[in-house]
């Protein structure tokens, strides 16, 4: 089993601890903390002031918080002065603690059993832009079990190009660790199981209450490709017409809607694929036998269909959130090498001569947010390395694409407006406009799937 799916918090995290929950008349909750560690949470939309509610230097040692932003431990100490707090703090790496934020967890070490006021019954909803890559020391969970956390943030997560690797609870009455895997429950069987009694652990299948702390592990995955529903069948897609300066050289099926087929201008002998459009206006240079008109109407309802998904996958691309990387280059990718990722302009695209490299896996993933126009300048090549894949490459433009003479292009375009390819330009993907693409002397390819 790979070992970054299965790492300890202890390592990270000093001891253990948990709580017991009771509800107080006022409608809150309450930390009943035990003597030793106890990992809690406040899953309340306020922060918690730490010295008025953890500041009873009988009954509470140390109170510990994690900072998943600066990997960076906070540290209170009720006994100490204010002075020799921030002495010892700052000499051990550490920041004071003066604030659990909402929806944070937090260690106590008790001395003796007491109750603390803890946050209110109503839980705040964990969302995925709440987690970072890596150790998140949480404490609302909306009282889902672990599984059920999982399952709540999966695609919001995925779709930020991460996933849930683990889930780790203390069970302070028994001192053992309770832990779940979403990639070990999804091999079926006993798997999971398994490996919690092999390591001495116990099953983390229980609803987490309104005042459980807990640490999630998360990490980067694969960012999932735009979906394109039946614009999948297209190679080439527009609103607004086709027009073509001959010959082009087209792989894959192409069509236009709502814009009568009359507005098609490639040919048949252009075209390994079909022509379909919404009504039986197509001429051609004379021969129809690659168009599939209206009627019959199944055939305007299809290309109908796939105009819709085609918008839809534009707002798909331009909704992804939590970009790996905001205005690269300034707009100016030329000669740079892109890891796959989800990136986001405010500006327009510029890619020279120089090209650009994509590189990464045959499952990988790059969207590409611009703001306003994308221009790939004469003789500009997308170059793709490592098994990069132009079915898995979406260039989603708010403006208008325009492929210069020669280039060499990779990848999907979804525009709001134009695409238009000056002459002898080549594309290996698909082009979707929601007004008009223009083709000069092309060889556009369906990508391989």
């Amino acid at each position: 089993m790979s070992k970054h799916i299965i790492p300890q918090p202890a390592k990270l995290a000093l001891l253990a601890a948990t709580l017991s929950v009771s509800l107080a008349a006022h409608g809150q909750a309450a930390f009943n903390l035990i003597p030793g560690w106890n990992l809690v949470g406040n899953s309340d939309t306020t922060a918690i002031d730490v010295a008025a509610q953890l500041g009873d230097a009988s009954k509470i040692t140390t109170v510990w918080n994690w900072d998943k932003a600066t990997s960076k431990w906070g540290f209170y100490a009720p006994a100490m002065s204010p002075t020799a707090l921030a002495k010892y703090a700052q000499d051990k790496g550490y920041d004071v603690l003066t604030s659990i934020g909402p929806k944070d967890g937090f260690w106590v070490n008790a001395s003796s059993a007491t109750t603390v006021s803890g946050p209110a019954t109503a839980p705040a909803a964990l969302v995925a832009s709440d987690l970072k890559n890596g150790w998140n020391l949480m404490g609302s969970a909306d009282n889902q079990t672990p599984l059920q956390l999982d399952q709540t943030l999966g695609s919001s997560l995925s779709a930020a190009g991460k996933g849930m690797t683990s889930a780790w609870a203390w069970d302070a009455v028994n001192r053992q660790w309770k832990f779940y895997s979403p990639t070990l429950q999804a091999q079926g069987g006993t798997v999971l199981a398994d490996y919690v009694s092999a390591k001495g652990y116990l099953p983390f299948s229980s609803p987490l209450l309104t005042t459980d702390g807990f640490w999630l592990n998360i990490a980067s995955v694969g960012r999932a490709p735009v979906i394109l529903g039946t614009a999948g069948n297209f190679v080439i897609l527009s609103k607004a017409g086709i027009t073509d300066v001959p010959a082009s050289a087209i792989t894959g099926n192409i069509g236009t809607s709502p814009i009568s087929a009359a507005f098609i201008d490639v040919t048949c002998p252009e075209i390994t694929g079909t022509i379909y459009g919404v009504d039986a206006a197509y001429t051609g240079n004379g021969s129809t036998s690659c168009f599939a008109g209206s009627p019959p109407a199944a055939n305007k309802t299809l290309v109908d269909n796939a105009v819709l998904d085609m918008g839809t996958a534009f707002n798909d691309a331009a909704g992804r959130t939590t970009p790996d990387f905001t205005e690269l280059g300034a707009g100016d990718i030329s000669g740079l090498t892109l890891a796959p990722g989800l990136y986001k302009w405010g500006t327009g695209v510029l890619l020279t001569s120089a090209g650009v490299t994509l590189a990464g896996g045959a499952n990988d993933v790059w969207i590409f947010q611009i703001g306003q126009d994308l221009v790939v300048n004469n003789s500009a090549i997308v170059t793709l390395t490592g098994g990069a894949q132009a079915k898995n490459i979406f260039w989603q433009v708010e403006g208008k694409a325009t492929l210069g003479t020669a280039a060499d292009f990779k990848g999907i375009i979804l525009s709001k407006t134009l695409v238009s390819l000056a002459t002898g330009a080549t594309v290996n993907g698909r082009l979707y406009a929601q007004t008009e693409v223009t083709l000069q002397m092309n060889t556009v390819t369906n990508p391989a799937p």
